[in-house]
């Protein structure tokens, strides 16, 4: 549509926040605008700065984030996860009057862990000694070979 825009940025140590200059100028083509702006930036620089430590490269944060994507991941699942267990707890107190082990969210679940658990090591420990068994891993089973 005629239009273009120009980001012109220089690194400026000293600067704490981006401060930018705008000149519009029209070309020679009808409706043809250029939009250019020009700053100065402490984000900007190569390496550690004594400017403001929130860029990418500035103030020896080495331009690298504080907590990745696995890190966000593990902090709103625990805290997510925190805050159920613990509105569920209160609502179950306060509006539903329960007490005990009915506080709990799904106490059925949660009574069911030590047996699915038991389960899960006895099958665990079948299939990994099944080829140790003297009669093949059959165990003693009284189907037929085919």
């Amino acid at each position: 549509n005629g239009r273009t825009m120009t980001l012109a940025l220089s690194c400026d140590a000293s600067a704490s926040t981006m401060q930018l200059t705008p000149t519009v100028s029209v070309t020679g083509q009808v409706g043809a605008l250029v939009y250019a702006f020009s700053g100065k930036y402490a984000g900007i620089c190569d390496g550690p700065t004594n400017g403001p430590t929130d860029g990418p490269n500035g103030g020896g944060g080495g331009g690298s984030p504080a907590c990745g994507g696995g890190c966000a991941f593990t902090i709103i699942f625990f805290v997510g996860g925190g805050l159920y267990v613990i509105g569920t707890v209160a609502w179950n107190y306060f509006k539903a009057g329960k007490r005990g082990k009915e506080l709990a969210p799904h106490p059925e679940f949660w009574l069911m862990i030590p047996g699915l658990i038991k389960d899960g090591a006895i099958f665990s420990f079948q299939m990994v000694t099944k080829p140790c068994r003297k009669d093949g891993g059959s165990g003693g089973s009284s189907y037929s070979q085919v």
